[in-house]
């Protein structure tokens, strides 16, 4: 955790790699919102699925809950490396509306801050 606040309050981002169980992905997120205070200063979260091959419905309520948390706060709460059949589920839920996919570092390397993608 103090890696995660040492690189946060240098770029007011959090990058989180989320595990591949749901029960493990509840806990993370559940973390999230008891020990950090992203209240502090206007951040964005960002969740790595990459090894994420489905979402429970108590994930998802999570990670809304932390969405909303972070906006009313000033912050945002991003998804990234987002498999396939999540990326389906979310679209559907039309949870991408309010957890956007943040643009690959790579393409865009002139912007200082990470960027939602429209879906």
């Amino acid at each position: 955790m103090q890696t995660i606040e040492l690189h946060n309050q240098m770029n007011h981002e959090i990058h989180i790699a989320l595990v591949s169980s749901n029960n493990g992905i509840e806990a993370q997120v559940e973390r999230l919102l008891t020990q950090l205070d992203l209240a502090r200063v206007s951040k964005q979260v960002v969740l790595h699925m990459a090894d994420v091959d489905e979402l429970s419905v108590s994930v998802l309520a999570k990670m809304l809950q932390l969405a909303k948390y972070l906006s009313t706060n000033g912050g945002q709460l991003f998804v990234a490396d987002v498999q396939s059949k999540c990326q389906r589920m979310m679209t559907l839920l039309r949870i991408d509306l309010l957890i956007p996919v943040i643009a690959d570092q790579q393409q865009s390397t002139s912007m200082p801050q990470p960027l939602p993608v429209a879906a």
